[in-house]
């Protein structure tokens, strides 16, 4: 640790699944301050035999979301928003426009899947997040202008019997109409 140096007092890191930033690095433990508020203590021996993830060092950062469209939004209401979603963040100079991608991923189990998936030049977690409402609230008010509207979880269940009644015969020898 005292070599390789692959953090330093004050930087943000996760070390052993522990996520922090570094108060303290001693001869034999070093001291993280969780998000928490509460202070961890990790052997220097665990600290060596980890993976340590410097999260100082990004050099920006990623945010990846995937949105749901009911399945009746027709094709050209997909390519209009899928555009003017590619149009809201290539508007945005913080946002790495050759790491952009908005793509229709495919077909869910209960939506038409669109990704996006964009990296950004901020370096605090609070500016990444204000960033991410930014283009949500805008992503939002696009859908709310083209009309499409956001898929949630749902289920179909066809019943063929019901209690007291006579079963329902169907002849699968034709698909359903």
């Amino acid at each position: 640790i005292f070599l390789d140096r692959p953090f330093k007092v004050g930087e943000n890191v996760i070390i052993s699944g522990i996520e922090g930033e570094v108060e303290e690095i001693g001869f034999r433990c070093t001291r993280i301050r969780t998000l928490n508020d509460s202070v961890v203590s990790i052997p220097n021996s665990e600290v060596a035999n980890s993976k340590i993830e410097n999260l100082e060092q990004r050099r920006y950062r990623r945010t990846n979301v995937i949105l749901g469209l009911t399945f009746d939004t027709p094709p050209e209401k997909v390519e209009a928003f899928l555009e003017g979603i590619k149009n809201i963040l290539s508007k945005n100079e913080i946002i790495l426009q050759d790491k952009t991608n908005v793509i229709f991923k495919g077909f869910g189990l209960s939506s038409l899947e669109i990704l996006i998936n964009y990296y950004a030049h901020v370096k605090e977690w609070g500016d990444d997040m204000i960033l991410r409402q930014n283009v949500f609230l805008e992503v939002m008010n696009l859908a709310k202008e083209l009309k499409v509207i956001f898929a949630y979880p749902t289920q179909t269940l066809h019943v063929e019997t019901i209690p007291g009644q006579t079963p329902i015969k169907r002849d699968h020898s034709e698909p359903n109409e």
